[in-house]
């Protein structure tokens, strides 16, 4: 019998995933306590199991699984609960030149991927998929920066336009932000689909949009050959004394496709269940 990959992520839980290749000098970098309460308040504790020594980003592409299969991700809402949610990447084109995905998060938005000359990889917009409206920015958003070493912050002021979603061509409101983009190092965690090795960045954005006061804080959990296996973001929205808003929110890996050494493994566990 094939088992549907998420019931396939369970009868593989006690597989190991996702290791992070470090070398005898990469660094072991313990997160700031600041960075664990606030991944920790809106993720909940154990998410974070221990740090791991840390690699030089020399190839951001092993932590992007880019192909177009779905992924299951428990969303954790402080205010709205549980629910589980699809993520996709969409790629258009042939693979082999491929440099630009759209990366689909559930039914709420798709964000604008673009890998760069230098093998980095970026976020040139995101499409507000309720509202219908684009939003751009100039120079595009980091996602994983080739080269970046465990530790290391890189900053950038990015110019935002807002584009109305009944005229695409008509900018309704421009912005600043600042970003400090960290890559904070590696470290095992606990997700519902199992145990990850998992790099960690973080991403500050600080600025205005139209009327609009924003500033946003952004964890992203790379795992080796798996992609993103946890988010977490607390954004904080405020327009005069009209209008105030507060997200924290996390999404947490559930179900994956299998990749094919973990099939082999598999069915070595269990020689009646072909999983892949």
């Amino acid at each position: 019998m094939k088992l549907p990959y998420v019931f396939a992520r369970a009868a593989c839980a006690l597989l190991w995933t996702g290791a992070v290749a470090a070398g005898p000098s990469d660094p072991t970098l313990e997160l700031p306590a600041r960075d664990r309460k606030a991944i920790e308040d809106v993720a909940g504790a154990g998410l974070i199991v221990a740090a791991l020594p840390a690699p030089r980003l020399s190839n951001p592409a092993q932590f992007l699984e880019l192909d177009a299969a779905p992924r299951v991700y428990r969303v954790r809402d402080r205010d709205n609960g549980e629910l589980d949610e699809t993520h996709r990447w969409e790629a258009s084109g042939m693979q082999s030149m491929q440099t630009t995905w759209r990366y689909r998060a559930g039914d709420s938005e798709t964000g604008l991927v673009e890998r760069t000359p230098d093998g980095s990889f970026e976020i040139s917009g995101i499409e507000d998929l309720k509202e219908k409206a684009l939003t751009r920015y100039t120079p595009a958003e980091p996602l994983l920066v080739k080269g970046m070493v465990p530790g290391e912050e890189r900053t950038r002021r990015m110019e935002v336009q807002v584009y109305d979603p009944a005229d695409p061509t008509q900018v309704v409101h421009r912005g600043t932000l600042e970003l400090a983009h960290r890559y904070l190092g590696a470290y095992r965690i606990n997700t519902p689909s199992g145990v990850h090795d998992v790099i960690l960045t973080r991403s500050v954005f600080d600025g205005s949009i139209g009327p609009a006061r924003l500033r946003d804080v952004q964890y992203r959990f790379f795992a080796k050959g798996i992609g993103i296996v946890a988010t977490v973001e607390a954004r904080d929205v405020t327009a005069a004394v009209i209008y105030n808003s507060e997200v924290r929110v996390a999404r947490l890996l559930v179900a994956r496709p299998l990749q094919q050494a973990e099939c082999s493994a598999a069915a070595v566990a269990l020689p009646a269940a072909a999983l892949c």
